[in-house]
């Protein structure tokens, strides 16, 4: 999934007129970065779905390498926007 790559450092930019009827985008489409649109209430799966419809733009950074849920050790460990994805793919 594209979202394993995005930290929460990663800025993010929504499309202006998105045709999304959600209050939920409407609230964390004004996030400048992932960890700002966890915190407006964006949960990975909004943003696979809006990623895939062309709502989200990603600005970057990336990761060096891919967030892999099965390496975890310790969700504790993790920034609140890495362990939003673990549990989100480990569904």
């Amino acid at each position: 999934e594209a979202i394993t790559w995005w930290s929460g450092e990663t800025k993010i930019s929504f499309k202006p007129d998105a045709k999304a009827a959600r209050c939920k985008y409407e609230v964390y489409s004004k996030a400048k970065t992932v960890a700002d649109a966890l915190e407006m209430g964006g949960w990975p799966a909004d943003w696979c779905r809006d990623y895939e419809r062309g709502f989200i733009r990603v600005e970057g950074p990336l990761r060096n390498e891919q967030l892999d849920p099965a390496m975890v050790m310790d969700e504790l460990d993790l920034p609140n926007s890495d362990r939003a994805v673990c549990r989100w793919y480990l569904r």
